[in-house]
This record gives C-alpha cells, sequence and structure tokens, in this order.
C-alpha cells in the first residue's frame, strides 16, 4: 500500500520478491465509505489484476460489494441521529472509523468501545487518546474484559485523555453505556458509533461466552418508553399491544379519553401517533414538543423500522379487502405452523384484537395507502388485491394514487415477490409503468380461477381475496390441503358483515364499506345470505370532499338491497361540506327506495316505525356507524 507508512520499509526488506504496489484511486472511490475502505478496495483490486482476471468485470463485481455485518453497519430505527456499529478494535482502526465520521457527521461524534481483557494493554490508552481527540463525547466500557477486572481496563484506558476540556464517562456495562449515549447524549444531527464488537455474537467474561450483539443491544436501548398518540384507533391500539409484547414500556392517550397533554411526554423515548392527529391536533402542545424533540412519528413508521426489523414481512395492498385478506394470510401462516406476527386493521375474534404476536420468521402486516403510509414497510413479499381511486382528502386523481403504488412496490426487498389480481383494472394500469426487473411477478385470476371450495365469508370479492392467499400459499411451499382447510374454516374480521345480534327478529349487521364499490361488494354477498330477505342498507358516507369526489359512482350501488337509508355524513377531517348532502347520495344512487337523513334522531325514528321482524339491516360506515348499530339492537 503506497499510501501507508510502512510502505518504504516494506519495499525495502522485500528487494528478492515480486512487489504489486497499490494505491487509492478514482476506480474505487465512493463505493465503500472512508478512505481506508478505499484502500481495502485498491488492495483487492489489485490481487484480482494479478491473478489475470479482467480489470473491468473485476471493478463491476466490487461495485455491487456491500460491506459485511459489523463494518460501518448504520442502523435506521427511525431516531433523528446517526447510528454506526464497527468492528474497530485497534487504535488505527478506530482513529479511521472516527475521521470518516468527524467529516460527516454535522452535530457531536459520540464513540462507545472498549478495549478487551487479556490482550494488548498498550492500545488501551492510545484508543482512548484518539477517541478524545476526535470524537466530541467519548464512552468507555467493557469489551471481552475475560478474567481482567474492568474497572483496571477503564482505568488505563482514562490515563491516555491528554485533554483536560475532554468529554467522556466510564460506564462498566456495555448495553448500558450504549442505552446512555442513544438516550441520554444524542440528539438530532449527532453520531453515535459503537466499536469493538461489530458483527461478534457474544462477550467474554471469565472463561464463558456470554450471547451479545451490538445491535441488539442498540434495539434494546430504545426499547424504553413509547407513547401513543390517538391509541383509541384499532390500527395503532393494535401496534401498541405488540410494542408491549416486544419489551416496550407504553403509554397513550385518545381524544375520546384522556386527551392529548404535553405532561403525557415526561420520560418518553418515542411519540407514536395515528395520521389523525397530524391533521387533527397538529397545534396541540403534545405534538408541537414531540416535534421540536424529533421524536414524533406515525404508528405505521413505528411499525416498519422497529417492529418489522429481522422479519420477513409481507404487505397485503389495495383499495378493498385488505383487513380479511392480511387476517386470512395470518390464519394461513398460524394453520402451517409458522406463529406468525400479523398486524391489520380489523380486529379477529381468535386474536383477541387486530394483533397476533408470534416468534416465527413472518410477519404479516395490512399496507395502507392513505398518507403514503404503506411507504414505511419493505416487504419481502407483496399481494395487491386492487387499485381504485380513493382518500381525496389525500391523492389529487388515480394517477397520485398509482404513483404511489408504484413507490410501495419499488419498496420490496430481499425476495421481491409481487402477487396480483391480474383482472382488476387499476392493477393493470399499475403493471403498465412498473419497472419488475428481479421481482417475481405472480398472478391470480377471478374471473376465470376458481377456488374449488366454499368459504364461509360470502361474496365474490372474498372470492378475489381468497384467491390472492391460495396464490401466496403456493409460493411459500404450503401444501393445497392445508391451504383449503385454512381458508374454509376462515369465520371473517370485525366489522366485516359481521352479525352483531338479532333485535325483535331483525339481524343486524356492520360492516366497514365506505367506498361505493365496497358497499356494492357487501350488499352483494349479503343478498348471497339472503336471497328472498327484505334488506336494509343504512349508510354513513365518510368525509364531506370524499363523498364529493366519488358521487357519481353512488350509481347503482344499492341495486341488492330492498330499502336504503342515507345517514349524517361523517366529518372525517373536512372544514367544509363542499356543497354535498345526504339527499344528494341518495339521488345519485337512483335507488328508488333511498331516503337520506340529515339528523340521527329523525333517522332512528323512521327506522323504529318501518323495520319489522325477519327484516335483514346492514350499517356501512367507518366513522361512528359502528354505534349506530349498537342503537339499534337496544330500541
Amino acid at each position: 500500500n503506497k499510501d501507508d507508512a510502512s510502505f518504504a520499509y516494506l519495499k525495502s526488506k522485500l528487494k528478492d520478491k515480486k512487489i504489486v504496489v497499490y494505491e487509492r484511486s478514482k476506480e474505487v472511490a465512493g463505493i465503500l465509505p472512508g478512505a481506508y475502505n478505499e484502500s481495502n478496495l485498491a488492495a483487492a483490486l489489485a490481487v484480482i489484476e494479478n491473478l489475470g482476471i479482467n480489470k473491468k468485470e473485476a471493478l463491476k463485481t466490487l461495485h455491487s460489494f456491500e460491506l459485511p455485518t459489523g463494518r460501518l453497519q448504520k442502523v435506521d430505527l427511525g431516531q433523528p441521529f446517526d447510528i454506526y456499529i464497527d468492528f474497530a478494535h485497534t487504535p488505527n482502526a478506530l482513529e479511521n472509523v472516527l475521521s470518516f465520521l468527524r467529516e460527516k457527521t454535522k452535530g457531536r461524534l459520540i464513540a462507545v468501545f472498549g478495549c478487551a481483557g487479556e490482550r494488548d494493554t498498550t492500545k488501551r490508552p492510545k484508543m482512548a487518546e484518539i477517541s478524545t481527540r476526535l470524537a466530541d463525547f467519548s464512552i468507555f466500557t467493557a469489551e471481552d474484559p475475560r478474567n481482567e477486572k474492568i474497572e483496571d481496563i477503564l482505568a488505563q484506558m482514562e490515563r491516555g485523555v491528554k485533554n483536560p476540556q475532554a468529554k467522556y464517562v466510564k460506564i462498566r456495562e456495555r448495553g448500558e453505556a450504549i442505552s446512555y449515549a442513544i438516550n441520554k447524549i444524542a440528539q438530532k444531527g449527532d453520531t453515535v458509533v459503537i466499536c469493538g464488537k461489530g458483527h461478534e455474537k457474544s462477550m467474554a467474561y471469565g472463561h464463558t461466552e456470554y450471547p451479545w450483539s451490538d445491535y441488539e443491544a442498540v434495539k434494546a436501548a430504545f426499547k424504553k418508553y413509547v407513547h401513543f398518540m390517538g391509541i383509541g384507533g384499532s390500527g395503532i391500539g393494535g401496534v401498541a399491544d405488540l410494542a408491549r409484547k416486544f419489551g416496550y414500556q407504553v403509554s397513550g392517550c385518545d381524544l375520546e379519553t384522556s386527551g392529548h397533554n404535553v405532561k403525557h411526554l415526561k420520560n418518553v423515548n418515542l411519540v407514536v401517533a395515528t395520521p389523525a392527529v397530524f391533521f387533527q391536533s397538529a397545534d396541540n402542545s403534545e405534538v408541537i414538543e414531540a416535534k421540536k424533540r424529533g421524536i414524533l412519528m406515525t404508528w405505521q413508521e413505528f411499525l416498519g423500522k422497529y417492529l418489522h426489523q429481522g422479519k420477513k414481512v409481507i404487505c397485503i395492498t389495495g383499495t378493498h379487502g385488505k383487513s380479511t385478506t392480511t387476517a386470512m394470510v395470518g390464519k394461513l401462516l398460524e394453520d402451517a405452523g409458522l406463529d406468525p406476527l400479523v398486524s391489520l386493521g380489523a380486529k379477529v375474534e381468535k386474536w383477541g384484537g387486530s394483533t397476533r404476536f408470534g416468534k416465527g420468521k413472518y410477519f404479516v402486516t395490512e399496507a395502507d395507502e392513505f398518507f403514503d403510509n404503506f411507504l414505511n414497510y419493505h416487504p419481502e413479499i407483496m399481494i395487491i388485491n386492487n387499485i381504485e381511486f380513493d382518500h381525496p382528502d389525500y391523492f389529487e386523481d388515480e394517477e397520485s394514487v398509482l404513483t404511489s403504488f408504484r413507490k410501495f412496490v419499488g419498496n420490496l426487498t430481499g425476495e421481491k415477490a409481487l402477487i396480483v389480481n391480474e383482472d382488476d383494472p387499476g392493477v393493470k394500469k399499475l403493471l403498465e409503468g412498473l419497472d419488475l426487473n428481479n421481482v417475481k411477478l405472480i398472478k391470480y385470476h377471478p374471473r376465470k380461477d376458481k377456488l374449488g371450495f366454499d368459504l364461509k365469508v360470502p361474496g365474490k370479492h372474498n372470492v378475489a381475496n381468497a384467491l390472492g392467499v391460495v396464490a401466496l400459499g403456493k409460493y411459500l411451499g404450503i401444501n393445497d390441503p392445508l391451504v383449503e382447510k385454512s381458508l374454509a374454516t376462515f369465520v371473517g374480521v370485525g366489522r366485516r358483515m359481521e352479525l352483531i345480534g338479532e333485535n325483535k327478529g331483525i339481524k343486524i349487521y356492520d360492516d366497514y364499506a365506505h367506498h361505493p364499490t365496497a358497499i356494492a361488494a357487501t350488499l352483494a354477498g349479503l343478498r348471497e345470505i339472503y336471497p328472498n330477505k327484505r334488506i336494509w342498507a343504512i349508510v354513513e358516507a365518510h368525509g364531506f370532499k370524499r363523498t364529493k369526489a366519488l358521487i357519481n359512482k353512488y350509481q347503482g350501488v344499492f341495486d341488492k338491497a330492498d330499502m336504503v337509508v342515507i345517514g349524517p355524513i361523517f366529518k372525517a377531517r373536512d372544514p367544509e361540506t363542499f356543497g354535498m348532502t345526504e339527499k344528494l347520495i341518495a339521488q345519485a344512487s337512483k335507488h328508488k327506495k333511498a331516503l337520506a337523513f340529515s339528523k340521527l334522531d329523525e333517522m332512528f325514528d323512521y327506522l323504529k316505525k318501518n323495520l319489522v321482524s325477519g327484516d335483514i339491516v346492514l350499517v356501512m360506515g367507518a366513522g361512528k356507524s359502528n354505534l349506530w348499530t349498537q342503537k339499534l339492537l337496544r330500541k
């Protein structure tokens, strides 16, 4: 290495040997971080050239090279500062790493490292001197002390501190040192680097190797106190429950119960919020303080950056059917003995909520496009049920929806398996503009493909959902009889054509459907069950802006219902009505027996007078309509 201080000495001593001289060059610049890594790459290139291998091909290979685990390994868990793990455990290696990070760090550089027991003692003060010179804050800690006392090693390191103004602490326990750096010292823009152990999976105390991982220690440092804003929501509430089972301390607040208050943030490491908070409570003191401290994120971001880590993620996405399909997939993997983790936006009775905790390698997640929430996930396998324009309060038009889905497909990693309903018009448009290089594309076709068995959940839309799960089962190598048995015994999820109860001979169902397409599909499924009964569709439209964007899609939506009642529109996040009324929805549907009510008491009075024994009532909506079903049961 011509750049190294040993070059002249080695050259003089090796006169009778063939010498290949290398040095850093533009050819390998930028492939890996740090000047020392450029030297490593130059050395590799010199060896390859000396073996007669084509230089152009060699460079192509080197450009695809990634650093091994534990070598400047960046850890991104959503924190507002950088964290690196590196194997540097000699003075030269430590100086190289710290010098590189010193140049790229905008804030303070914080170094955590130790010196091994029963190894070279002269390097201990040298490494401390290097760290206190290059880093803004140093933490001396344990690193394989073996049969030496940690206190003695730390004292020897401390002797190398030359600068009386140097900021450093000595912390015996390595996990505590890492937690101290992350939770007590690091702030937005800083860099924390943890050196000495890198990829290693154990730490030597005495003659025993105990399990240890710097990466896991970093994760554990964040498993402190997480506060969930909007914890009453089904999605965020389920994630909060998973966080508890992952070992986090969890607290929560909700506008419907305790409200939001800055006092909730005492000793909190992260604030995780439902996206609604960013719209409805952006000026709240709790939100402002969390932003100021750089610890605010959506629950989807928390799920993707913290809980998904180390798992093979399977995401189910699309405009309709996500929750049901996610539950189907979760049940299939559970029935196959794969013990998955699952997160969705609806309750599964067997799991006691909207999530399932497991110790298997798979994490099945419902991926919602609103607010681009799904871009927080990086799945290995993705199922896309369908794509249609929705969420006009966020997306401008269908093309903006497709753009988000294209970005999400671009998040595929690892196996990169994409399972799609090719019969869906929106999915077809998506596929036309996709770069599918290195993506395993698996198609299913609800119009012609047959399940070959009956489902307990009715409707053609659920057959389409199940076909996507069948395709996944085949991809994962789960045998056909098990897939069939699992799907055939699937009983659905909460608020998806859920029979809430019966009152005076009137059956009352609750459903989350609020998009015209979903409403029509749900009514068609209910008609399959009750071909000769009088079906009532009671609808709560979701949002005035959304209603305006979708008003033309209501025609014919209620054709499978005998009676239609349009209840008060749920306000959602709208600042105004955009000229929309319940009567306009009824008129747009062209249903001869559609009635509109802007007041709840008038609606319930009408229903009380006109519902009779034998009627089937289906209440649909995503706002407060589930409370309507409870009131109908009591009346």
